[in-house]
């Protein structure tokens, strides 16, 4: 998603497609998303220690919750509410709470919806 959406308009790349932007879109929810809603199915509220996070969800983190920033996805809590619980979690740590605030007032200071 950071390569179709933010590449041309961040780094002066050509557009891409709308099939290859579709495309991203397809594989960030239709298998990214999906899997890793599959990985959380065990009840533990993180990856590998169900009581707290590691660097395996932080680095997940990242890239998820860039993903979805990028593209505002509504039905997104309905669609993944096992993902959606964990993004919260993740967000609430305060850390990464400034980061995700950060980049958010980025992509809006330089609308890279």
């Amino acid at each position: 998603m950071v390569k179709v959406i933010v590449g041309p308009k961040a780094f002066g790349q050509g557009d891409f497609t709308g099939e290859e932007v579709e495309a991203a879109k397809a594989a960030f929810f239709g298998d990214i998303l999906k899997r890793f809603d599959q990985m959380l199915e065990g009840g533990g509220q993180f990856l590998i220690s169900s009581t707290e996070a590691t660097v395996v969800d932080i680095v997940f983190y990242n890239e998820i919750s860039n993903g979805l920033m990028l593209m505002r996805v509504k039905g997104f809590k309905r669609m993944f509410p096992r993902v959606d619980t964990w993004v919260e979690l993740m967000g609430d740590l305060p850390e990464l709470a400034d980061h995700g605030e950060k980049l958010a007032d980025t992509i809006d200071e330089h609308n890279l919806e």
